[in-house]
């Protein structure tokens, strides 16, 4: 159990920095390409670590968009961005349990 959270956690944090790159770091805000392709690496990283569930897929992958749309246009900050990230992430464990 506790090796599925660690799986859901790393894929988080590799997803979410490293794998993101500078190009969508920067762009991403402007650019709903670029958004498009940084949930896409988010959802489909964490999948893969996980075992791909079609609805956790599509959770993490709005639920990135969302809250990272709303760190772009400044109306949270990175910390809170990642509070609500994990907070996701802590649900959707909960649910597959």
């Amino acid at each position: 159990m506790i090796e599925l959270l660690i799986k859901y956690l790393l894929g988080h944090f590799l997803a979410d920095f490293p794998l993101q790159g500078q190009y969508l770091a920067e762009t991403k805000g402007k650019d709903n390409i670029s958004m498009f392709a940084h949930c896409m690496i988010y959802a489909g990283v964490i999948s893969l670590l996980v075992g791909f569930q079609f609805w956790v897929f599509c959770v993490l992958f709005i639920s990135h968009w969302l809250i990272d749309r709303y760190k772009c246009n400044g109306w949270i900050s990175l910390l809170l961005d990642q509070c609500f990230h994990i907070i996701i992430i802590l649900i959707i464990f909960l649910i597959s349990l």
